[in-house]
């Protein structure tokens, strides 16, 4: 258990309480949510850009903290029973204590990036490793430098390996520093994209941000490439250790072939390990997840699992995954992908909805952060709708280029709609929808289309 001792030793800081500090006195967990606090834990004061989470000290302590972790003294003391553990920068101080925490821990850690793919890939690299390793994962998307630390605290010894994700969206040096505190001895690469072309200003720069982890390897570490992206390709040239190769392409030291898609039963296709071939169906959404699992495959390969073991596994993974199917509004289905977009992932989500029966709806919102590659994604996803479905709804000032894509492919003028916001299309598709509907949503977190599926899904359940 981690204990005030090792809080002062990983952030250096100076402590202060209104009583005899026990440094042997053991904390729960790291929480930097003072909702989210749990008695006995430590809370961390993030300064956000709209909140400052020195404001929330008061009930992170009611809640039961047992510690805080802060850059400046309130000006109440620190009550009895609760530590104040003082730091020039919270974040920094976070990033040092889990970067001791994980220094203790005898875990080994699977590193994932890539700009599409990479919380799937995390969930089915954890579920396959889980079935014979006991296998920590990050939850949710906690990748960049408040959230991994987190994750690491997670970490005990019983844990064997860590399945973590890896963001590096901003800036040159995020995945270097990520991988400074979790320190992977596997790096998993899914793709290079067009996700954060707006901040990064070039795809090569994207690549180059995501090659940090396979750099960051040790060389008694596996890189584990995507053999069907060529930028992906280029990173063997600076790994350090051997690599592993996986997708759909005949070199590919994990491979898949004969990859069918049975709508929303899942797929099937032929896996080879090494030139061993096994027929597999698996229980995950689109085509494209078989990526995912061959990532999964190479990773419990290399750890040691046997090809029975690890068929047996991709045959029980969760179904969904990050997809979430729901029956909706008057009778119809609607599948929930609204976590994230970028074009890539759109056109794969169209994909699937191609494979089901039923009349076709795709609710299509903005991807944000495409910069100069923004106009022709939202083209190549309204040529891509127009082939696939019978209804299309754009949400966001970007919509309109997707539908006029979708006019200029075929698509009937009077089938296609535009809407601005979630509001405004809401009402629309309670009226329209019917039994026998499939509805696709998908868009950038920023456009809301969250709070839309669950309004359908909800007026489904409502109905029941």
């Amino acid at each position: 258990m981690l204990t005030i001792r090792d809080i002062k030793m990983g952030t250096r800081g100076s402590l202060s309480a209104g009583h005899a500090i026990d440094l042997d006195e053991g904390v729960e967990a790291v929480a930097t949510d003072s909702r989210l606090v749990h008695p006995g834990d430590l809370f961390v004061a993030i300064p956000g850009e709209r909140v400052d989470g020195h404001a929330f000290i008061p009930q992170a302590i009611q809640a039961g903290a047992r510690a805080v972790l802060l850059s400046r003294l309130p000006e109440e003391p620190a009550p009895h029973g609760v530590t104040f553990i003082l730091v020039p920068d919270t974040v920094a101080a976070l990033g040092s204590l889990a970067a001791y925490w994980r220094s203790k821990m005898p875990s080994k850690v699977v590193g994932i990036t890539g700009s599409v793919g990479k919380t799937s890939t995390k969930e089915v690299i954890a579920s396959v490793l889980s079935q014979k390793y006991c296998t920590l994962k990050s939850e949710k998307n906690l990748n960049n430098e408040i959230g991994l630390p987190l994750a690491l605290m997670s970490l005990r010894p019983e844990v064997q390996i860590a399945v973590l994700e890896m963001g590096g969206a901003y800036a040159m040096g995020e995945i270097e520093y990520l991988c400074s505190l979790a320190r992977p001895s596997v790096g998993v690469v899914t793709n290079v994209g067009h996700v954060h072309l707006e901040r990064m200003g070039t795809i090569e720069r994207i690549a180059e941000t995501k090659s940090e982890l396979v750099r960051a390897l040790p060389p008694d570490g596996l890189a584990v490439l995507n053999r069907d992206d060529p930028l992906v390709c280029q990173m063997a040239e600076v790994s350090p250790c051997p690599v592993v190769w996986y997708g759909l392409d005949a070199e590919a030291d994990v491979r898949a072939d004969e990859v069918v898609s049975e709508g929303l039963s899942g797929i099937r296709f032929r896996l080879s390990i090494e030139g061993r071939s096994y027929h597999v169906k698996a229980p995950v959404l689109g085509r494209h997840s078989v990526h995912t699992i061959l990532a999964a495959v190479a990773v419990a390969h290399a750890e040691g699992m046997d090809d029975q073991e690890i068929i047996a596994a991709v045959r029980q993974l969760p179904s969904g995954l990050r997809l979430l199917v729901n029956p909706g509004v008057n009778g119809s289905m609607i599948i929930d992908d609204t976590y994230n977009a970028s074009p890539a992932s759109v056109l794969a989500a169209l994909t699937l909805l191609d494979d089901i029966g039923g009349r076709k709806v795709a609710v299509l919102g903005d991807m944000a952060e495409l910069g100069s590659y923004s106009e022709e994604g939202h083209v190549k996803v309204g040529l891509r709708a127009a082939k696939v479905a019978d209804l299309l709804y754009t949400v966001g000032p970007l919509g309109e280029l997707t539908a006029e894509a979708a006019i200029r492919g075929g698509m009937p003028p009077d089938a296609v709609q535009r809407f601005s916001s979630v509001e405004e299309a809401t009402p629309e598709l309670c009226n329209v929808l019917r039994a026998g509907d499939t509805v696709l949503l998908k868009g950038s977190r920023a456009i809301g289309l969250d709070k839309l599926a669950g309004e359908l899904i909800m007026r489904g359940k409502a109905k029941q």
